[in-house]
């Protein structure tokens, strides 16, 4: 019996072909065939779970894409990334980008730590957070922003 898997945007597949929802597609209208003449299944969409391994890799990827954003944007011009912000702390207090370097790697910090707070806390037994949770709860860079 073949057998056409439902997949997330209501597609199918087939022996790796994807065959769109469309009743113009012959493999689409040979699809609906075999399963009014009982020789072929469709198959319900299954949503892949997503490992531990693979929520933490999540967060830790928005958190890092939300500090640069934050650093790109920092300032009256912006710093070319998050690193590039930080290579001025300690230098002339009165200089603006050391000022804003100095601003950035206190939010840095203090997003890291907020975002460790709530990974441990599920690992302890809590909520799994999702990625927006997580984003939500970081600090607010007006908060840093010299």
């Amino acid at each position: 019996m073949n057998q056409y898997q439902t997949t997330a945007d209501n597609s199918f597949t087939f022996e790796g072909m994807v065959i769109p929802n469309d009743g113009r597609n012959r493999h689409y209208q040979t699809m609906l065939q075999g399963v009014s003449e009982g020789v072929a299944e469709i198959l319900p969409y299954i949503a892949p779970v997503t490992t531990t391994a693979q929520q933490i890799a999540a967060i830790r990827d928005a958190v890092s894409s939300h500090i640069e954003d934050t650093a790109q944007t920092a300032g009256t011009f912006g710093f070319d990334s998050v690193l590039s912000a930080v290579s001025y702390v300690g230098g002339n207090t009165t200089d603006v980008n050391v000022i804003y370097g100095t601003a950035l790697f206190l939010y840095r910090e203090a997003c890291w730590d907020s975002a460790r707070t709530l990974l441990v806390a599920w690992q302890s037994g809590g909520a799994e957070p999702t990625v927006s949770e997580v984003i939500a709860q970081l600090p607010l860079w007006s908060s840093y922003s010299p």
